[in-house]
């Protein structure tokens, strides 16, 4: 997957699943910042689910991400080692 495909899929899970307009998306911003709910860790593990499943792949957010300082480049990194 190139890696463009790669950050429109996931910015489109963002938007799609969360309270985040297209327009308010920022890559460098916490998770947090983006969307207040992510302040609860269930809104973390329903992100860690939909990148397992749109990836098919196993990728640990809840170990590896703090929502109040990872922001969604930190995701894509993620998903870049474990798809590699």
């Amino acid at each position: 997957m190139v890696n463009e495909d790669l950050q429109n899929s996931v910015k489109q899970l963002f938007v799609a699943y969360f309270n985040i307009k297209e327009a308010q998306f920022n890559w460098h911003v916490p998770l947090e910042q983006l969307d207040e709910d992510f302040r609860t860790l269930r809104y973390l593990v329903y992100l860690e689910q939909l990148i397992n499943t749109e990836f098919n792949a196993k990728v640990l957010l809840m170990e590896k991400i703090n929502a109040s300082i990872h922001t969604p480049t930190d995701i894509i990194k993620l998903v870049e080692t474990e798809l590699n």
